[in-house]
């Protein structure tokens, strides 16, 4: 099939409404002709454009619903073939019995229709008259690029939208009706970049109260609809009350490009033998026995920190500056749980040079940071250089008052850490006595799978000892970890780091607002704190009636723990 390498696409923000089918298809087909007469080959409708989205009950939705086909897709497709055009729309079907859908559609200009996606992932009212989708991720192979599908709030957990790029898309395409601004903000962002793929989100817009009666009964949405490139740039981007539509020239085969850093690819680097959990039903997690333990919310509470320190120095002067702000932040501020950026000691090209000398040191340097541990009742998570038997690894040793209580082994490593690190193969969680705690290290930060292990593993906080190799890291990726998790996140930056960006510390707000943050900016010395409370890590709902974690279905996940195929 011949590609085309240059498109551009178009997103379509704009309302529909409830029980009034044939006035939102009249409006749907307008639309289609001024993108089309603007060159659109690809045009983007939002979630549900058949109707509204708000219903009494199931049976009502049922009434309202379209077939699949059915009149309203043919009535799609004449006009898609009339324009030459591919046409994407979010869709209430109406299946067997009182069965429906929240569906998204693909028709090609030829007027047939290529195939559907059934959402997965439900929050809120979603519940009261959807089912479940029965179609799985798959991905449509066209002239365009390979398209695959997720809607709404399938984008607020990682799974999704990472089996469709597992699956090969080169663009991710979002029929929705966010309804809160975490979703353009963190949520959708997140899943371009760490899928480095294309992503076109229409949504429906807001309105503001001074409009007519007709339109307050649609002020739900955000608007902001957006089209975004694999590095998790915005192209362009709607804004909140307009109906309106945006356009972009895109590359689909740009998303084909996988590599990040020196040497590293996001998904050949990959350990799927180590995200076993992700494919295990809820009952069979660990997670599922943590949430079920007795809680005391005193008993959970930390004064956090993230301290800011690296080059330049010696390692002997970094080492003591280091000690100098746990000290600072214990005696001063409270704090007694902090963490140290990624390999703080050393410029990295030295580890490679010689990791014999940086182990040594690194065992020197777990000495002194074991004293302030035990003088100061202080814990600390400090990223070394481990050496056994001659073998060298990229760890993470939690140090506690008393001593060590566990270490974290790299398992994804960066490229210039593979000349002399071998990988681990565990992704543990240590227990404390204020709770749970996992660790990521630099890359793996940027591979959802293994925040959401430790999150099945039960951690409550995720230390993150990080160089900031990419804005979206710090201003996307560091506040999804924490929110589609649930988790507290720590994340602390080299004060030399390439790209400026803050050491960050993270607990998630609960929905509709965002995230808790407070930062330490970029390249000063010194420590960012705050009081957490760890305890609500033991809820992993979104809403009331949605479970981030409880309601996944691992079911339909096992893309997430095979190999990849490398066919493309």
């Amino acid at each position: 099939m011949m590609k085309i390498e240059r498109l551009k696409v178009a997103a379509v923000q704009m309302l529909s409404f409830e029980g009034e089918e044939q006035r939102n298809l009249a409006r749907m087909l307008e639309r289609m002709g001024e993108a089309a007469a603007a060159g659109a080959r690809l045009i983007v409708f939002p979630e549900a454009s058949n109707n509204g989205y708000y219903f009494e009950d199931r049976a009502d939705a049922h009434h309202k619903a379209t077939p699949i086909p059915g009149a309203f897709t043919d009535a799609l497709g004449r006009r898609a073939k009339e324009l030459n055009v591919w046409v994407v729309s979010g869709l209430f079907e109406q299946g067997n019995g009182d069965d429906v859908f929240n569906c998204a559609v693909l028709i090609g200009p030829n007027g047939e229709l290529v195939g559907k996606y059934q959402k997965n992932f439900f929050i809120k009212a979603d519940k009261r008259w959807f089912v479940p989708g029965q179609t799985g991720f798959k991905t449509f192979d066209t002239p365009l690029g390979q398209l695959g599908f997720f809607v709404c709030a399938d984008g607020r957990i990682p799974e999704s939208a990472r089996c469709i790029a597992l699956e090969g898309a080169d663009i991710l395409v979002n029929p929705t009706n966010w309804g809160a601004p975490d979703q353009y903000l963190y949520h959708v962002p997140t899943r371009a970049v760490e899928n480095r793929c294309w992503v076109i989100g229409a949504t429906k817009p807001r309105r503001p109260l001074d409009q007519a009666q007709e339109m307050l009964a649609y002020n739900r949405f955000t608007g902001c609809s957006f089209i975004m490139n694999p590095r998790g740039e915005v192209l362009v981007q709607a804004g909140p009350d307009e109906e309106t539509i945006i356009y972009a020239d895109i590359e689909p085969a740009a998303a084909r490009d996988k590599s990040i850093g020196n040497g590293n690819d996001l998904f050949a680097d990959r350990r799927p033998e180590l995200y076993s959990l992700l494919v295990e039903p809820y009952e069979k997690t660990p997670l599922s026995k943590v949430m079920n333990e007795a809680v005391v919310p005193d008993r959970m509470v930390r004064q956090i920190a993230a301290i800011q320190v690296s080059a330049p120095g010696t390692p002997a002067d970094i080492l003591e500056a280091a000690a100098a702000q746990a000290v600072e932040a214990q005696r001063n501020h409270g704090v007694d749980f902090a963490v140290l950026p990624e390999h703080f000691l050393f410029d990295p090209r030295e580890i490679a040079r010689d990791p014999q000398a940086a182990a040594q040191f690194s065992a020197k340097a777990l000495e002194r940071l074991s004293e302030v541990c035990a003088s100061y009742k202080i814990w600390l998570l400090a990223h070394l250089v481990e050496d056994e038997k001659g073998y060298f690894y990229s760890t993470v040793y939690c140090l506690s008052p008393e001593g060590i209580v566990g270490k974290y082994r790299a398992t994804h490593l960066w490229g210039d850490e593979r000349d002399w690190a071998t990988p681990g193969n565990d992704l543990p969680v240590f227990k404390t006595p204020f709770g749970n705690v996992g660790v990521m290290i630099g890359y793996e930060g940027v591979i959802p799978e293994v925040a959401r292990t430790l999150a099945l593993r039960g951690a409550d906080i995720i230390a993150w000892p990080t160089t900031w190799r990419s804005p979206a890291e710090f201003q996307f990726i560091a506040h999804e970890r924490a929110m589609e998790n649930r988790i507290v996140l720590v994340a602390a930056n080299r004060q030399d780091s390439s790209v400026a960006g803050p050491s960050i510390l993270i607990q998630p707000a609960g929905y509709p607002q965002n995230t808790l943050a407070s930062e330490l900016p970029h390249g000063r010395r010194g420590f960012v704190t705050r009081f957490a409370q760890l305890s609500s890590s033991r809820s992993k709902r979104e809403t009331n009636n949605t479970d981030l974690l409880v309601h996944r279905r691992p079911e339909l996940y096992k893309k997430l723990v095979e190999q990849l195929r490398t066919n493309r």
